[in-house]
């Protein structure tokens, strides 16, 4: 099937990687946050929530 996209692109990164890796890869892991427009990336509360519960342990800020 088609692949169901939100709007919170890090949801999209962590529902990617347990279909691709499984959800005990996330463990310990690290995310990397940027936007292209030059402003400060951070994720939103819901999406820090859901980065805490897979157990993500490193968020990564950038600009381009």
């Amino acid at each position: 099937g088609l692949p169901v996209y939100s709007i919170h692109a890090e949801i999209d990164s962590i529902q990617f990687a347990i279909k691709k890796y499984g959800r005990r890869a996330l463990i310990g892991a690290s995310i990397y946050v940027y936007r292209k427009n030059g402003n400060l990336a951070k994720p939103c509360p819901c999406c820090l929530s859901v980065i805490e519960m897979m157990g993500i342990s490193e968020i990564q800020y950038s600009k381009l």
